[in-house]
């Protein structure tokens, strides 16, 4: 599952490159605009970001993908794992390393971080995402967890407002 988790990072951190779209300002999954997410990240990394929120089921894994909308020198990914294919229903799941190998516990958590030609993944270690819409086409929610890499701590949080992606 670690090397899945890591294929995903990378491909998606290209993907990164790619995108252009814009966010709404408001903070509320339910006021968000379609495919847009919007987050902070504090602790060893300080950082605000919006950009593209999509998710897939079509790999034996459900995915949540929140993706930076503007290229440039520092960049934010962060993606929700689960093992099973189907879409979440509304409720709370917890948000660890853990739960996402056991998909009746929730998510697995991946904040990735490039600035320049450096770049970090922290893991999720505990945490919530909370469903507040679902749907085959769309996904509504929030989520808020600490995640770690090596020995530095950041608190991931956010809204979003996805829909369905083939990625």
């Amino acid at each position: 599952m670690y090397r899945l988790l890591s294929s995903t990072v990378a491909a998606l951190s290209a993907m990164t490159i790619l995108l252009g779209c814009g966010g709404d300002k408001s903070m509320s999954p339910e006021d968000l605009a379609p495919d847009t997410f919007e987050a902070q990240v504090s602790g060893a990394i300080n950082l605000s970001f919006q950009g593209m929120a999509s998710f897939s089921n079509q790999i034996g894994y459900f995915q949540l993908a929140l993706l930076h909308a503007q290229a440039n020198a520092s960049n934010g990914l962060i993606t929700l794992v689960r093992a099973d294919a189907g879409i979440p229903a509304t409720g709370s799941y917890q948000v660890s390393e853990e739960a996402g190998s056991n998909f009746s516990l929730g998510f697995i958590g991946l904040f990735a971080y490039t600035a320049g030609q450096a770049g970090e993944t922290y893991i999720s270690q505990s945490g919530t995402c909370t469903i507040t819409s679902s749907g085959t086409d769309h996904l509504k929610g929030s989520f808020n967890f600490t995640a770690t890499s090596d020995a530095k701590t950041v608190t991931v949080s956010g809204q979003f407002h996805a829909t369905s992606s083939p990625f």
